[in-house]
């Protein structure tokens, strides 16, 4: 799925750069964070991976028998990009995503 800058993309985007080693977002945690589905957050977090916005990590759970989670933080290229469409203004956000320019 091709990254689409939208509401939801800045909400999922919002939710990893807020996150730290000690409160990960993982996949459950963002869809609760942004009242958005898995079936919306998780299409997001694949095409943020593969444009290299983010990258994905495994947290083990000692004491559970539970498999560990999948955890996303931003990369220096999501990091800048992430920047950069915060600062653009929404009618150059919106002229940028019709071009296809991530």
């Amino acid at each position: 799925m091709p990254l689409l800058l939208t509401k939801a993309t800045r909400e999922v985007l919002q939710v990893i750069a807020d996150s730290t080693p000690e409160n990960p977002a993982w996949g459950l945690s963002i869809c609760v964070k942004t009242d958005r589905g898995p079936g919306r957050v998780y299409p997001i977090l694949d095409a943020l991976e593969e444009e290299g916005w983010v990258t994905a990590y495994m947290v083990s759970r000692p004491g559970t028998r539970r498999p560990p989670l999948r955890c996303y933080k931003l990369t220096p290229y999501g990091r800048g990009k992430r920047q950069a469409l915060l600062t653009a203004s929404p009618r150059k956000r919106f002229v940028l995503a019709l071009a296809g320019v991530r």
